[in-house]
C-alpha cells in the first residue's frame, strides 16, 4: 500500500514586526502565490484526506488561500507544535496519523519540510531530486509516494518524490 504525503511551505510573508515571528502575515505576492498553488493542486487532482497546519499566521493564511481554490473547500486541523517542529518531530507526528487517511497535506515551515523531504525521498526523477537538493522555496509544494502499510511504517529513503512545484513555476511570464 502507498501513502501520499504533501508538504506545502508557507508562501512569502512580511518581516517580523510587533507580533513577532508567529504573527508574520503573507505579503500580497504570497497571497497570490498561495492561491495559484491551490489552483494547481486542484488541477493535479490533489485532495488530501487529512490536512494539518501550523498555527503561525503565514501558514494559516497560506492554507486559507489554497483551500479557497477547492470548490467544496478543504478543512484543516491546526497544530501548534508544527510551528517549531524539527524534521524528526514531524516524522514522529506523521507516524501517529490514523491509517484510515491514505494521504496527508502538512502546511508549515522550512528547514523542517526540506529536511524531512530529503530524508524520505529515496527515488524520483533526477531533475526533481536535483531541484529538491537545492531547497524548497516559499510556497513550494512537494509530493512523496511512501510505500507503507500504515503511517507508523514510514522509513527514511523509501519514498518517491513525485511533485516539486514552486510559485515561480506557476507565474505567467517567469
Amino acid at each position: 500500500m502507498t501513502r501520499t504525503l504533501y508538504l506545502l511551505r508557507h508562501a512569502k510573508a512580511t518581516d517580523a514586526g510587533r507580533g513577532g515571528d508567529r504573527e508574520r502575515a503573507l505579503t500580497p505576492e504570497g497571497k497570490r502565490d498561495a492561491a495559484r498553488m491551490g489552483g494547481r493542486m486542484v488541477a493535479l487532482g490533489i485532495t488530501p484526506a487529512l490536512v494539518l497546519c501550523s498555527t503561525a499566521k503565514r501558514a494559516v493564511q497560506t492554507f486559507e488561500q489554497v483551500a479557497s481554490a477547492y470548490p467544496r473547500g478543504l478543512a484543516a486541523e491546526y497544530e501548534d507544535p508544527l510551528y517549531t517542529a524539527a524534521a524528526e518531530d514531524l516524522m514522529a507526528r506523521l507516524q501517529e496519523i490514523d491509517d484510515r487517511f491514505k494521504s496527508a497535506l502538512i502546511v508549515g515551515h522550512n528547514p523542517t519540510f526540506h529536511d524531512l523531504a530529503v530524508e524520505l525521498a529515496g527515488r524520483g526523477e533526477p531533475e526533481l531530486l536535483g531541484r529538491l537538493a537545492e531547497g524548497l522555496p516559499k510556497g513550494g509544494l512537494i509530493a512523496l509516494a511512501l510505500p507503507a502499510k500504515g503511517w507508523k511504517d514510514l522509513r527514511p529513503a523509501t519514498g518517491t518524490l513525485t511533485i516539486l512545484e514552486t510559485p515561480k513555476d506557476l507565474r505567467p511570464g517567469d
